[in-house]
């Protein structure tokens, strides 16, 4: 997932750059033609969005990063706009942190970020405030 969201990303980023610049170049047509053969996202059984293609058992449910969001922030691929998998990254968020996730540095940061995406502003700022505090993340 973390794989296909950059992809996703960069070829969103050059079509609006394209469109911007006025520009209809061939790159255009062989992004068009390589979209097709990207993953789409999926949701797991447990509705999270899945991190790999298959569904395998997580050796660490509260592992630290959360690349497999990206496609939340900071892209904006996974938005209200597609609640099925809003909802799912969502859960996949709450999930990690539930099993551990956390800790100061960029992990704790981008988790902070995308629970305002997720128009939680009132987790990303009790999570803000505990990181300014102490340094590390409360998940209580």
């Amino acid at each position: 997932t973390y794989h296909v969201s950059v992809i996703r990303a960069l070829f969103e980023a050059t079509k609006v750059a394209a469109e911007i610049l006025g520009k209809k170049d061939m790159i255009l047509e062989r992004i068009a033609e390589s979209e097709q053969y990207l993953q789409p996202f999926s949701v797991d059984g447990r509705g999270k969005l899945m991190e790999w293609r298959k569904d395998f058992k997580e050796a660490e449910p509260g592992h630290r990063h959360l690349s497999h969001l990206l496609g939340v922030h900071p892209f904006d691929l996974i938005t209200p706009d597609t609640p099925e998998l809003f909802e799912a990254a969502r859960k996949s968020l709450v999930w990690r942190q539930e099993n551990g996730q956390g800790g100061g540095g960029w992990s704790g940061a981008h988790a902070q970020l995308m629970h305002a995406r997720f128009m939680d502003g009132e987790e990303a700022y009790r999570q803000l405030k505990t990181m300014l505090g102490s340094g590390r993340w409360d998940t209580n």
